[in-house]
């Protein structure tokens, strides 16, 4: 790849992309930068028959408005100012994710051991 860009540049970009989306009106937001390198080599009858390289690097939004949440993914060279106007334009489209409940909302309480012996109770039997 020629035009590599150092991995500087990408968490720079990637901090730029977190700011972008809390200015397109997410509450939150968090970025992954993924860069990729591969190379095979492919082996007929004993002899080299072909070699590749590959590397990529990857952007990876997640944006959070209220309880809506929405990812999105691109390369370097998207527009990064869209691609966070896009990823808070799919949360607000999306449904609200449920709270997990809690016991101290659901009035839930832990069980009370009545035993005073210091050893813990058995485990029931399965039949």
């Amino acid at each position: 790849m020629s035009d590599t860009i150092d991995s500087a540049d990408l968490e720079k970009r990637a901090s730029e992309l977190v700011d972008l989306a809390r200015k397109a009106g997410a509450d939150a937001a968090d970025a992954v930068v993924v860069r990729g390198r591969s190379r095979s080599v492919s082996v007929r009858l004993g002899k080299v028959e072909a070699t590749e390289a590959s590397e990529s690097d990857d952007f990876s939004l997640r944006v959070f408005v209220g309880r809506r949440v929405a990812s999105v993914s691109a390369n370097p060279g998207f527009d990064l100012k869209l691609l966070a106007e896009r990823a808070v334009a799919m949360a607000k489209a999306s449904p609200e994710v449920p709270l997990p409940r809690s016991p101290m909302r659901t009035g839930w309480q832990a069980p009370i051991p009545t035993s005073t012996s210091s050893t813990p109770p058995p485990f029931p039997r399965i039949r």
